[in-house]
């Protein structure tokens, strides 16, 4: 148990800049959240549509540039982490590239934002998993 800990305490040190990162862009987006749904109480009127999309996607741009950043090290070398390393990139380019398009469904029509958003969504989650298949079943069959 108390190598455990150790071992739990050295990835936290080396992985506390990038969960630091993800964790305040989290802690923005639920702030800016809050406001808008002040400012909406107040009785101004604005679409909570149109942020959805910029709000999900910042998330996804910014989760996308710090995953690479997890990336395991070992002194001896293990399949694993090189695995993890390759799938791990995998995602951040499928997080990056549909949090971007995410982005500009903001620009549709207004009665296809919604849509639009839920299919750039629901696809870049899909493609991931795809990805993330396909890299990890390349990997184990080298292996």
């Amino acid at each position: 148990m108390h190598c455990l800990f150790f071992l739990f305490f050295e990835c936290f040190q080396r992985f506390e800049k990038s969960l630091g990162i993800i964790t305040t862009v989290l802690n923005g987006v639920l702030l800016l959240l809050h406001c808008f749904i002040i400012y909406l109480g107040l009785g101004n009127p604005f679409n909570m549509i149109t942020l959805l999309p910029i709000i999900v996607g910042s998330v996804f741009i910014i989760t996308g540039n710090t995953l690479p950043r997890l990336q395991l090290k070992d002194e001896s070398t293990h399949s694993h982490f090189n695995t993890w390393n390759q799938v791990a990139r995998t995602i951040s380019y499928t997080l990056f590239a549909g949090g971007f398009v995410m982005l500009f469904s903001v620009f549709l029509p207004q009665s296809f934002i919604l849509v639009g958003f839920l299919l750039i969504f629901f696809l870049t989650i899909l493609l991931a998993a795809a990805f993330i298949y396909i890299k990890y079943s390349q990997r184990t069959n080298l292996s």
